[in-house]
């Protein structure tokens, strides 16, 4: 599990085809942290497993569903990424509960540069666009962002200099593909609603009075 809030971003060295999928190299000269071997690392936003580490490089086995599933599969040599280790238990929740799973991969259709404030306009798709609630959270690239607004077409978020200083997000590009993470309690809820409207309980009746069988009013 993961906040959201990174710690640093990495510079990719390497990433080597192997038979199951990619041999993932990063250089961290900066972050100064430990990288215990089969420790959790969100890389983009995507949760890894530390599989051989230096004090100033680790690397990740990156298998083909992941490869194919997130932005992972589109680096190349010299990109930079974001790196969060994995939250301790005592941790403060300065972000939001990240899980490290990516729902989707989106490109970015506009950015709107102002001194302090960036906003960046993203493409819908179909598994997200129910999921994006207006000042609700959400992951992209791994950080821990507030959804500004969402229209018919597409959605956005604000990025304040903080953000553009500590990540990877101020080298994006109009066209540029990032990874996204919907908050686990929207998408709790709504697999839920999804089963009620379905299968409604055994004791029938609709989507109304099973949820009011349920305590909602």
């Amino acid at each position: 599990m993961f906040s959201g809030i990174i710690e640093g971003t990495a510079i990719v060295r390497a990433a080597v085809a192997t038979s199951s999928g990619r041999r993932l190299t990063l250089q961290v000269n900066d972050l100064g942290c430990d990288w215990p071997l089969g420790s959790s690392v969100a890389v983009n936003g995507v949760c890894l497993t530390v599989a051989a580490a230096q004090r100033e490089q680790i690397e990740f086995d990156v298998i083909s569903e992941t490869l194919q599933r997130s932005n992972l599969g589109k680096l190349s040599t010299g990109a930079m990424v974001n790196i969060e280790r994995a939250l301790p238990a005592s941790g403060r929740i300065d972000g939001h509960w990240v899980q490290g799973h990516v729902d989707a991969v989106v490109p970015i259709v506009e950015i709107e540069r102002h001194h302090q404030e960036w906003r960046l306009w993203l493409a819908f798709t179909m598994e997200i666009q129910p999921l994006l609630v207006p000042k609700g959270s959400v992951a992209i690239n791994g950080v821990s962002l507030t959804i500004a607004s969402v229209t018919a077409q597409r959605w956005s978020v604000a990025l304040i200099p903080t953000t553009l200083q500590r990540t990877n997000m101020a080298a994006l590009q109009i066209g540029h593909e990032v990874n996204i993470e919907t908050d686990i309690i929207a998408r709790t809820l709504w697999h839920q609603l999804q089963l009620l409207q379905h299968q409604p309980p055994a004791s029938g009746g609709g989507l109304a009075e099973a949820l009011e069988r349920y305590g909602f009013r």
